[in-house]
């Protein structure tokens, strides 16, 4: 069995769920080291299978004057560093098909952004690299639309594909509708990740607002709010602005955390 088709079924058998958490994208490696560090700390104490997840460029930035990120070579070359540091798997996405084959010399899981998500191209050469493919459903999409992006890479020989669920309409701050993960899952026969934890792959559809959920997702943010606390507390004068950073990122993670919460629970 090849390493892609083990780290599948892997995940696929966690439970109560896997995570992938990280960074949207790359700002530096020191950066991204000190979260993955952090974050397989946190995934370790409360039992979570951890893939790591940055991106070193961000090709649908809103405005052309955005960092989009470090670029594939630099990028891939701090992924990869990451991945042997913190011995963990990996997952990056792609917006040209010409990346793919690179991309798949490092990254254990290739993304297929949610606006690209019908590309059938994008889809086939991701397929090729023989590594695990989660697709971002569009939000402009309908569950049925995901088969047949399913189907692309299923087709192109590679069984090993995941649905990512992201927001159910165009508005962002919509939260994600558990019917439409259910909906995915039945329509591609695949397992479905939905904000960054994929729920029990056999039986019954679990809703992430289970108190299962709810234990480790209370549990993980508290967790990684206490890590940012203490790693600003113990930094030098030299190392004070980026540790603000770092402090200020981890307070709106948390933030969004409790936010997304209260929205889908209460």
């Amino acid at each position: 069995m090849d390493s892609a088709t083990t780290l599948y079924n892997q995940l696929k058998a966690a439970e109560p769920f896997f995570l992938l958490a990280g960074p949207n994208l790359i700002e530096s490696e020191e950066h991204i080291m000190w979260m993955a560090k952090s974050i397989k700390t946190i995934a370790s104490k409360v039992g979570l299978p951890l893939v790591f997840q940055s991106s070193f460029d961000k090709a649908n930035r809103t405005s052309s004057k955005s960092f989009r990120g470090p670029g594939m070579s630099e990028g891939l070359k701090i992924l990869e560093k990451v991945k042997i540091a913190c011995d963990i798997p990996i997952v990056t996405d792609v917006h040209e098909s010409i990346q793919c084959e690179e991309v798949g010399k490092v990254a254990d899981i290739i993304q297929i952004p949610s606006f690209l998500c019908c590309q059938t191209d994008l889809l086939v050469a991701t397929a090729k690299t023989g590594k695990i493919i989660n697709i971002k459903k569009g939000q402009f999409c309908a569950p049925s639309v995901m088969v047949n992006s399913v189907e692309k890479v299923r087709l192109a020989g590679n069984p090993n594909v995941m649905v990512c669920e992201r927001e159910q309409y165009l508005d962002t701050t919509d939260a994600v509708d558990p019917k439409i993960n259910h909906s995915l899952k039945i329509l591609s026969c695949c397992s479905v990740v939905t904000f960054s934890v994929r729920p029990k792959n056999q039986g019954e559809f679990v809703d992430p607002c289970t108190f299962r959920f709810l234990e480790f997702f209370l549990q993980f943010s508290s967790l990684f709010l206490m890590e940012s606390f203490r790693f600003f507390m113990c930094s030098t004068a030299f190392k004070l602005f980026i540790n603000i950073s770092y402090l200020k990122t981890s307070i709106v993670f948390a933030i969004c955390c409790f936010n997304i919460l209260l929205t889908n629970c209460w």
